[in-house]
């Protein structure tokens, strides 16, 4: 299963994210910086939810979303 976590560099984020990763999913991690740790194994995908061309490429293709403010 694939799963776009936003916010996946904050706090909260980045334990859901290693958290998905350690049970098996595709985890891709929309951060704003290029520069900003994420867990071994995150597909790194750069944008922000305040532009809208970030949401067609960001929700293409998973199969769920988990979504906090980082």
């Amino acid at each position: 299963m694939r799963v776009l976590v936003t916010g996946a560099a904050g706090f909260v984020g980045y334990a859901v994210t290693a958290l998905l990763i350690e049970h098996g999913y595709h985890v891709i991690g929309l951060t704003r910086s290029p520069a900003s740790a994420l867990p071994a194994g995150v597909q790194r995908l750069q944008g922000d939810l305040n532009t809208p061309d970030t949401l067609p490429a960001a929700l293409a293709d998973v199969d769920a979303c988990a979504t906090w403010p980082g």
